[in-house]
Order: C-alpha cells, then structure tokens, then sequence
C-alpha cells in the first residue's frame, strides 16, 4: 500500500508540473527531467526514510527509465533524481531544497521523510511554486497553513486515532499510558488521542513524551509498568518503535 501511496505521489506530481510547464524548447525536450529532493540518510529519521521512502523514489526512477521514460507531451524524457542527504537536520534540509528549488532549478521535487520535515520546506513550496505530495505527512497544522501546492495523503490524526480510541472502547479498556515522540506527528497524535480517550471515558494514568532520536526508553516503561495500565500506546517513528517493542517485551508487557 505504502509503495501504490508513494508511486502515485510522484505521478500526480509529475502531472501537475506538466499542467504548469507551459510550452517547451525543443533542447528542453531531450533533457531528462530533473527531480529533487532532501531526505535522511543519515540521523534519527534515517530509518524511517531508508524504510519507507527514497528506496521506493528509486525504484520509481528506474522503472520509468527502464520504460523508456516518462511521457512528457508526447515524447519519452529519461529521469534524473538528485537527492540529498538532509542529515535528518530540518536546517540542513531547508538550505538543500533552496538550492534545488532556486539554484538548481529542478523541474519537480519530491518530499522529504516525516511530519516535521514536510512542515519545515511548506514555506519554500510556495515562494517557489513547486506541487508537493507528501506520503509521509499527517497533521492539522500542515492543512491549517492552507498551501495550495501541498497535498497529503495519510488520514489526519483525528480520524486516526478516534479509531483508535474506538478500538479500545470496545475491548473494554478503561485506563491507559501513552509516549510519544515530541516532534509535531507526535504531539498532533497524542493530542487527538487524549481528547478520542476523553470522549471514551479511558482515563490516562500516564503520558510521556521522548525526544528524537532515542536510545533507550527502559525508564519510562519501568514507570509505565508499575501503574498497571489496561492499554499501552507508543506514538512513535519507526526507529523508536522498534526500541520500545523490544523493550517492552523485556519488561514483561504482556506483548
């Protein structure tokens, strides 16, 4: 599903900068197209990106080139990625996709990996005019910005997790602990979580955030452990929820 989500991010992509292009030079037509984007390979979002996103822009690329390349007003134009390893650094990023969007002039872009990271380059989306589809972005605040070249495709975190307070609701779950990362996926997460567990009638014994990029969350579940909860959920980037399965495990959770 995740692969179909991010195939048809670039393709839609790729259609609303040909609406946009206008007429092109006739040197132009034998360029490839040029794609740009900033995404971690290195750093706390590597995983998740490594995961779940560049592996499959790639793909993506060799395919089409494999095809002959994309259709571009009736004539096939190989395409050329340049990424970049933003270092999962938003600074890094933003200065990256500046480059690509004002020096480099790239024809598209793709996204970068996360919630934080997409909100961070919304501004320069829109000075620049580039279309951005991001299939690894949720959150209110990213539609509240009302950019009209942003496009998401996850649900949104009230419908999300409101299933989720749904699901437990009907397992009888009456008490509750939550961590989550602070970064705004997990805030905006943990939020409509709290008010899904409000409406339900779970209470929340405990909720705890951890900062990206954690090593070790030992304490936190220690504590998590000792109160006893019904219902344990860890809002979390892939990376961290690996570490708090197997630590949870460790501890005896139950999982």
């Amino acid at each position: 599903m995740r692969r179909t989500l991010l195939k048809a991010a670039v393709a839609a992509a790729l259609g609303a900068a040909s609406a946009l292009a206008g007429v092109t030079p006739a040197s132009a037509q034998d360029a490839p197209v040029r794609i740009g984007y900033a995404i971690a390979r290195t750093g706390p979002w590597a995983a998740g990106a490594q995961i779940t996103q560049e592996p499959n822009y790639i793909m993506w690329a060799e395919q089409v080139n494999a095809a002959g390349g994309l259709n571009v007003k009736g004539k096939k134009r190989k395409v050329e990625l340049i990424g970049l390893d933003d270092r999962s650094d938003a600074e890094t990023m933003v200065r990256s996709y500046e480059k690509l969007m004002a020096s480099d002039k790239v024809d598209l872009i793709l996204p970068p990996w996360g919630t934080g990271a997409n909100f961070a380059v919304m501004p320069l989306i829109q000075k620049y005019g580039y279309p951005m589809i991001a299939p690894t972005a949720t959150g209110r605040k990213l539609l509240g910005m009302k950019n009209p070249y942003f496009f998401a495709i996850l649900q949104q975190p009230d419908l999300m997790m409101d299933a989720l307070g749904e699901f437990l609701k009907a397992r009888n779950i009456k008490t509750a602990a939550m961590i989550h990362v602070d970064e705004l996926f997990g805030l905006e997460q943990a939020a409509a979580l709290e008010k899904s567990f409000k409406e339900k009638g779970i209470q929340i014994i405990e909720k705890k955030s951890y900062p990206l990029g954690v090593k070790d969350l030992k304490p936190v579940l220690n504590d998590i452990k000792a109160k006893n909860p019904d219902a344990f959920v860890a809002l979390s980037y892939p990376p961290d929820t690996f570490l708090v399965t197997a630590q949870a495990r460790e501890n005896a959770f139950g999982l």
